[in-house]
């Protein structure tokens, strides 16, 4: 065994590189690894936005029972870290149930995370007020919400 460990050192980089990714085909794990990573990617995009633009329109809705459930969802979900919300889907509420894969968890979990980011930060509401009220103390520039381009051109 020491001899085979001596070999080994004596190689150069290129030859080991050869050695333990070509020829032992430990590139197709990463490739394996790639596929299921754009996978989970595309369906927790796909999940978040669905869902994300439903609690948006809850969270903007004139019901405040709607609204309310809606902030929760996203103070909760936005105030936990990813892992521990993955571990819960995973450990807690969809991994006992045995004829779903494992990355479907993962893009579900990432999905819903997804989702409370995309419905705090609708496309009709970039910022609120007082985000521009801080820019135009910074640069000077606040002339209100109906000239954004001369407050964003104002402090170049």
């Amino acid at each position: 065994m020491p001899y085979m460990a001596a070999s080994f050192a004596a190689l150069t980089l290129q030859e080991r590189f050869i050695r333990n990714f070509l020829e032992s085909n430990r590139w197709q794990l990463l490739l394996n690894g790639l596929l299921v990573t754009l996978n989970v990617s595309f369906f927790a995009v796909l999940i978040g936005v669905v869902l994300g633009v439903f609690l948006a329109l809850m969270r903007l809705s004139r019901s405040r029972l709607l609204s309310a459930i809606a902030g929760i969802y996203i103070d909760v979900i936005r105030g936990t870290p990813v892992v521990v919300q993955l571990m819960i889907f995973y450990f807690v509420l969809l991994g006992p149930i045995k004829w779903i894969d494992k990355t479907w968890i993962a893009a579900i979990a990432f999905g819903f995370n997804s989702g409370a980011y995309v419905a705090d930060r609708p496309g009709g509401h970039p910022f609120d007020r007082s985000r521009s009220n801080r820019s135009g103390a910074v640069s000077g520039a606040y002339r209100g919400d109906d000239d954004a381009l001369y407050r964003f051109t104002a402090g170049l």
